[in-house]
């Protein structure tokens, strides 16, 4: 699951040693002999003895990565991407609108501020597992600097063709492939990214941190299993008293007792997840049964929108 890989063959202190040294226990043969990472990593030649059993290689390269014995050039392939990749292959993607999602027209205004319109101070706005979502094109249409990102290259291609981008810029960093956008026309002054690469990974070395975040069908997307994950990595990318623009589902099981994707996320889920960083406050809560019958046919009795502010502590 990971690309290409190098070394970074800086020079790291004694202490910067001992401290990788604790994170493994024996030494690296089992590593050097794991059949997916040993194609494509090369190991430090003064990296210290150190254990790692196989089941904890894929751990071990994070802490690598981050003491920076590793240095990742290629988009990361992630395993777990795979299925929604042949989501899109497929052209599976029900859960993509056509139309500019209707809480973000109603709430934008407490996302971006009390300018509803092209501003002279534009926010950074966050789009996690963005898809080719046109919401995008909304925010950056009103003079916003809009930065999506997603695991799956197909939906940054569709994204581009469907509105009319073109790449004015692409970097590659850290397995992250930085795709810079600009309409075709050239009409607007507002440039936008498109990221493709493993969420999960990103940092705000790659991308910066953003004023604002909206997060409609990111986190009702993942499994429930790493959503605290999830919310780590959107809490480190946000500046103090930044926004999130949060919508998720409340529902019962589905027929087969299938539980999502989208997952059902409580109002206490959220208050476990994001109270901690950030202050909550529940906007709207919107029956969709009426409005969305495939709910019904997916054997819902209910099936709620919830949309939250969440505002990050200073």
């Amino acid at each position: 699951c990971f690309d290409q890989c190098c070394c970074n063959s800086q020079s790291h202190s004694k202490s910067m040693m001992k401290s990788v040294s604790s994170l493994l226990s024996k030494s690296f043969a089992e590593f050097r002999a794991h059949s997916v990472l040993r194609r494509s990593i090369h190991i430090h030649p003064r990296l210290p003895s150190a254990g790692l059993t196989r089941g904890a290689a894929v751990l071990a390269v994070g802490a690598l990565t981050t003491a920076g014995w590793i240095v990742m050039k290629e988009p990361v392939r992630n395993e777990d991407m795979q299925p929604w990749e042949r989501r899109w292959t497929g052209g599976e993607i029900a859960f993509h609108l056509q139309d500019v999602h209707h809480s973000l027209v109603k709430f934008f205004k407490h996302l971006a501020g009390d300018n509803n319109s092209v501003t002279d101070a534009p926010r950074r706005i966050l789009v996690p597992l963005c898809g080719k979502t046109v919401d995008m094109t909304f925010m950056q249409s009103r003079g916003h600097k809009v930065t999506g990102i997603d695991g799956v290259r197909l939906a940054a291609e569709q994204y581009i063709t469907e509105q009319g981008m073109k790449v004015i810029q692409t970097t590659k960093q850290d397995g992250f492939e930085v795709l810079e956008l600009q309409h075709g026309n050239g009409h607007t002054s507002f440039p936008m990214r498109f990221v493709v690469g493993d969420f999960f990974r990103i940092r705000p070395s790659v991308i910066g941190t953003f004023e604002a975040c909206w997060d409609r069908g990111s986190l009702i997307a993942i499994a429930p299993s790493r959503r605290k994950e999830y919310v780590a990595a959107i809490t480190a990318l946000l500046d103090r008293g930044a926004r999130i623009l949060l919508v998720v589902v409340e529902h019962p099981p589905m027929k087969g007792g299938k539980l999502g994707p989208p997952f059902n996320v409580t109002e206490e889920e959220v208050e476990a997840l994001y109270g901690k960083d950030f202050q909550i406050e529940l906007l709207q809560r919107e029956d969709r049964m009426g409005v969305e019958p495939r709910w019904r046919q997916a054997g819902c009795d209910y099936f709620n929108e919830t949309t939250y502010l969440l505002t990050k502590r200073r």
